[in-house]
């Protein structure tokens, strides 16, 4: 499972949860398989476009469920 995470909330990621298809998807499959798989080597910058849901009681607690991703930048490291 994907996990968002932005750099001023440190220790907390929101994860990802993406229908069969959805706008922005050919973007977002390609920018995370440049390189190594997923974004160890590189910065992957979008805004997600979704439903959030909160579930204390279960893990993940905090999922996006993605209706489209916009913006796509992807940095290499």
């Amino acid at each position: 499972m994907n996990v968002l995470i932005d750099d001023h909330c440190v220790g907390t990621g929101i994860a990802v949860s993406t229908p069969e298809s959805f706008e922005g998807e050919t973007e977002l499959t390609n920018a995370l398989g440049v390189g190594r798989p997923g974004s160890l080597d590189k910065s992957v910058n979008r805004t997600f476009v979704g439903v959030f849901k909160w579930q204390p009681k279960s893990m993940p607690n905090r999922i996006i469920v993605l209706k489209e991703v916009r913006d796509l930048t992807t940095v290499m490291k």
